[in-house]
């Protein structure tokens, strides 16, 4: 047992009969949410006692056979209790529930009606397959007290196909009990009566002035129905003859069948010497059955056994051991309830009622006969319709306002729809809604038409505020999304750098977004965009108007730049002769800068030739150092000669730097040009700053040659008259 498991609605599985001692099929019809569920054979059962089905049940409705949906036992629908010196009828849950769990599927009710202790449960057993199967029966007993009470649900032939009714059979309490009366025998007449699709009237025997004298003030309809507004469909009626032995002959002595041996015995008047009151009583009978009953029919069925013992134990004899006739006569009648049944479900007013319906209008019909009102089952029929129409608005607003507002409020529902959405994609996704709603509708909803059409009507007025909403949040989460991406697209407007590359995927991207957009963001973010786009086509084309203007402006100071160009070409022209003369002077002073090394390193030369030299020779050498002291004044001379030159080139240079302010104040459109003459001058202020340089460094080298020869002369002077060298 998989105590853990969870079964879903309609699902076939296996239940552990204790009245059956095992297994047996069975069908969920819903799951109680406190460990039990509710089986079509028995409510409220623990979960330790169902398992999964091995095979699952399968239904065969050709020729009007179905496989029936086996219930542990019946399930009491119609409870009834004396309060006082009055009857009182209560709809009992357990029951209820069973049909209710079938909801807006169509049914069709066959209901079983007769005298107590005329074997109507028994035949019931029959129609439903258990004694054919070998199951537990409900009780039969051979007491004066009636076996069943109230109305009773027994196990159900429910068709394979859905759209097929659901046949569900009622067990109508035996007339004429001990403890019953006359009134109660006639309402639960007339309840079963008008809640059936096939009314089975079982008796024992022929139809004669007995008969109908004992149903005299059972099917006395009129007085308990009101003909003006019962708009529900009239039931067939199947008069079922049981233990019947008469060959069925006309008073020809032609044979007949059973259907006509009914229509004549409703026609038939009361045998002359009969009691009067009780023909009269049969009389009525006769016609309220005529009246009430546009179609009837009529079944004989045999003694099921011919042994007397064997009969007051029946419900103990296996199915094939009854007789052969009687076997055949079940099995047809059973294919003849099944076939009228599906047939026939039932309606009021037109519209086919579905299982909750049913249970609904039982329900009013019971209210009206616990307040000895007569019955109207349209007036029972509006009051349900009408409230459950009213519920089911309630419970559908409720439910789609809260989906409207999980969608307003920027969630993703079911499918993965979001806001912000195209007008198109919102108005198919709150079709969808209408249409998933409306299918709900339809399925749940019970009245007429123009019941159902106005409620609806009501639900989708209710719904209109909750849509506007929607479209309204969806505009703002448009407004907020495309907030982003326009902001962008105007500044790439704004900027005079952006690139059109740039532009374009800016511009593609906020046209993919507008796609997905509704209307009113849309054309705003349209328009603000276009006039962006415009502003900015405006002001290029007062850009393109100035430039105009300064190529104008700018072609006139083309031709004053022209000049200034010829006069900086003259300048740059002395330039290059001043760098050339520099160029040459620079030349020479390397040349005398290598000459003077060159002496420099002959005197050291002959320094050293000297000191081992006598002193006559070292005479020759200040000779020799005199003659080079006067060449280098003569290259100090040069030296301050380029000094001066250089100072000549600097002041030449500030002229020209003057010049170039001043053609700078002048001419700002030659910023080129200008920037190409300081370069220019740069490097010639340059050149002049190393040949001033090189002159420092000349006479640097000058004063430590001259300061070299002061030592070389103190040393000579220190060097002994001998001529002896001191080491």
């Amino acid at each position: 047992v998989g105590a853990g498991d969870n079964y879903e609605p309609g699902e076939f599985v296996e239940y552990s009969s204790a009245t059956q001692g095992g297994w047996i099929p069975a069908k969920v019809i819903r799951n109680n949410g406190t460990g039990t569920y509710d089986l079509d054979c028995k409510a409220d059962v623990p979960v330790g006692k169902i398992r999964r089905a091995a095979v699952t049940p399968k239904a065969d409705m050709s020729k009007g056979k179905s496989t029936s949906v086996i219930q542990d036992a019946p399930v009491q629908l119609l409870r009834v209790q004396r309060k006082g010196d009055k009857w009182h009828y209560e709809v009992c849950p357990e029951g209820a529930r069973v049909l209710e769990a079938h909801g807006s599927r169509r049914i069709a009710v066959a209901s079983i009606c007769g005298l107590y202790r005329t074997g109507k449960s028994y035949l019931l057993n029959l129609m439903l397959e258990r004694v054919q199967k070998g199951l537990p029966l409900f009780k039969v007993g051979a007491t004066t007290r009636a076996c069943t009470e109230g109305l009773w649900l027994w196990g159900s032939a429910e068709p394979g196909d859905d759209k097929s009714p659901l046949v569900a059979y009622i067990d109508c309490e035996g007339f004429g009990s001990t403890d019953s009366d006359r009134t109660r025998d006639a309402q639960l007449m007339t309840l079963c009566a008008l809640l059936s699709s096939v009314l089975l009237l079982n008796t024992r025997g022929v139809l004669n002035e007995g008969v109908f004298g004992s149903l005299a003030l059972t099917c006395r309809f009129a007085e308990h129905i009101e003909e003006r507004g019962n708009e529900a469909s009239r039931p067939s009626l199947l008069w079922v003859l049981r233990d019947f032995a008469l060959a069925l002959q006309d008073q020809k002595g032609r044979p007949i069948s059973p259907d006509e041996y009914l229509d004549e015995a409703l026609k038939a008047a009361p045998l002359a010497g009969f009691d009067q009151e009780r023909g009269q009583g049969a009389r009525e009978v006769r016609q309220s059955l005529m009246r009430f009953f546009r179609e009837r029919g009529c079944m004989t069925l045999v003694q099921p056994v011919v042994d007397e013992d064997k009969l007051q134990r029946l419900d103990s004899i296996p199915f094939n051991s009854l007789r052969a006739e009687f076997r055949s006569g079940v099995e047809t009648m059973r294919e003849r309830l099944v076939t009228t049944c599906a047939a026939n479900p039932k309606t009021v007013g037109s519209q086919p009622l579905g299982c909750a319906s049913f249970v609904a209008l039982l329900r009013r019909l019971v209210d009206a006969m616990n307040s000895d009102r007569v019955v109207n089952v349209r007036g029972a029929w509006d009051a349900v319709q009408h409230g459950a129409c009213g519920d089911l608005v309630d419970e559908l607003r409720g439910n789609a306002c809260a989906a409207m507002r999980a969608l307003a409020s920027g969630q993703q529902v079911a499918g993965g729809a979001q806001l912000p959405l195209s007008d198109v994609a919102l108005r198919a996704l709150l079709d969808q809604h209408r249409r998933e709603l409306k299918a709900d509708w339809d399925s749940r909803a019970i009245g007429d038409e123009q019941v159902r059409a106005e409620y609806w009507k009501d639900l989708e007025d209710a719904l209109m505020p909750e849509e506007e909403m929607v479209r309204k949040q969806n505009s703002r989460f448009g407004n907020q999304r495309l907030a982003g991406p326009l902001e962008q697209w105007q500044k790439w407007l704004a900027s005079d750098t952006s690139t059109w590359q740039t532009g374009e995927i800016l511009l593609d991207d906020l046209i993919a977004l507008m796609e997905r957009m509704p209307a009113e963001p849309l054309a705003r973010t349209t328009r603000t965009a276009l006039e962006g786009a415009g502003r900015r086509v405006v002001a290029l084309e007062q850009a393109l108007t100035e430039r105009k203007a300064t190529q104008t402006q700018l072609s006139a100071s083309t031709a004053e730049l022209q000049s200034l160009r010829e006069e900086l070409r003259a300048a740059k022209d002395k330039l290059l002769s001043l760098t050339s003369e520099r160029d040459l002077q620079r030349e020479e002073h390397e040349k005398t800068r290598t000459e003077y090394l060159r002496l420099i390193e002959d005197t050291r030369k002959k320094f050293d030739e000297d000191r081992q030299k006598n002193e006559a020779l070292l005479q020759g050498t200040n000779q020799n150092l005199l003659n080079q002291t006067r060449q280098t004044g003569m290259l100090e001379g040069k030296m301050q000669a380029l000094s001066l030159e250089a100072s000549a080139l600097r002041e030449e240079v500030a002229s020209l730097q003057q010049r170039v302010r001043d053609t700078e104040r002048q001419k700002g459109q030659v910023e080129a040009d200008r920037e190409q003459l300081k370069n220019d001058l740069g490097g010639a202020t340059a050149r002049a700053d190393e040949a001033a340089i090189t002159a420092r460094r000349l006479a640097q080298e000058s004063e430590e040659a001259r300061q070299t020869l002061a030592e070389r002369e103190q040393e000579r002077e220190r060097q002994p008259k001998c001529g002896c060298v001191l080491q």
